[in-house]
């Protein structure tokens, strides 16, 4: 199964999904860098309605603390 793209507010970022909310991971525009995304911050993130603002402190976050989430 394939990637689907969704473009994020901010149209800087896109969030790539596949089944559901196993393997979600945003990009940012002209970045080959893949930011991945745990299910339970995925959850939090659509249930708050993502603002550009919670996007970029998340793109700046480290991997300790995305795991920590």
């Amino acid at each position: 199964m394939g990637w689907t793209s969704h473009d994020l507010p901010n149209k800087k970022w896109k969030l790539y999904s596949r089944g559901g909310t196993s393997g979600v991971f945003i990009k940012k525009e002209g970045s080959d860098e893949e930011i991945t995304i745990p299910s339970k911050l995925l959850r939090m993130l659509v249930a708050s309605e993502v603002r550009d603002e919670k996007i970029r402190q998340f793109g700046e976050m480290d991997d300790e603390t995305i795991l920590t989430l």
